[in-house]
């Protein structure tokens, strides 16, 4: 997570500098799929993280890949109009409720969500047609501990109306990870370093991403003593210890 609300996290942007330092190109995953990439890049860019469009790489992003390597063309979208957005920008269609035959019946985080969509996708879920969800979240956190139903809730009401499965796309599902190596061109050469997130697959250091600018402690490695707090020039020393032998060459940051 690199930012709360409206504010980064205490040393997101010493992280972003630690990046910039080793010339590691930084992208941020979200898993919800109902605002666009646009959206997360502004807002990011307004809190003091420049970052474009194509820096964000986001669930409806993969589903729209998974989609169209799969040769699925004509859908039925329970979603918002960023989802259809999305999946029309990849050269999809987007049916109206009331089309005969669709390839593929896909679920997202529908904010947007009326009782005529759901009818709509079980019909075509009666008939065979397979089902692809954005994200595996059941809920979504608000500010102030509210949360709300996300994906994974309306992709269970139509699972258990109509006794489906559906498969998801969004992190920490593999067609996530694909999705960044089809954005840099090359999935075999691509190497991420883990940050820890709840639940999430982000980037990461998963030690030094936790801590840094929190002035908690950490060794670095599993089941040593605190060594230390942990600061910039942590990052540098111990998060980037092992960059010969394995050197990054992209860095992930997410959020909800």
């Amino acid at each position: 997570t690199v930012y709360l609300g409206d504010q980064l996290i205490p040393g997101a942007l010493l992280l972003r500098q630690a990046a910039q330092d080793f010339g590691i190109d930084v992208f941020f995953l979200t898993n919800n799929s109902s605002r666009s990439r646009s959206y997360y890049a502004s807002k990011l860019t307004r809190m003091g993280w420049p970052a474009t469009p194509d820096g964000v790489l986001s669930s409806s992003q993969a589903t729209a890949i998974a989609l169209r390597n799969r040769g699925y063309q004509r859908l039925c979208v329970v979603g918002t109009e960023s989802l259809t957005d999305e999946l029309t920008a990849y050269g999809l269609t987007v049916c109206g409720d009331e089309e005969e035959r669709v390839d593929c019946v896909v679920v997202g985080f529908d904010t947007s969500l009326v009782y005529g969509k759901l009818r709509a996708a079980g019909r075509h879920l009666q008939r065979g047609t397979p089902m692809i969800s954005t994200n595996p979240d059941l809920v979504c956190p608000l500010e102030g501990g509210e949360f709300i139903p996300d994906c994974a809730a309306i992709s269970a009401c139509l699972m258990t109306a109509y006794g489906v499965t559906t498969e998801y796309i969004g992190k920490p599902e593999r067609g996530f990870g694909q999705t960044i190596g089809c954005s840099r061109g090359n999935q075999d050469s691509l190497r991420l370093l883990r940050q820890g997130e709840v639940q999430h697959f982000l980037v990461g250091f998963e030690e030094v991403g936790r801590h840094v600018g929190t002035g908690q402690h950490f060794e670095g490695q599993r089941g040593h003593e605190p060594a230390g707090p942990c600061c910039h020039d942590d990052v540098h020393r111990r998060a980037f210890a092992t960059k010969q032998a394995q050197e990054p060459n992209c860095l992930i940051g997410g959020y909800t």
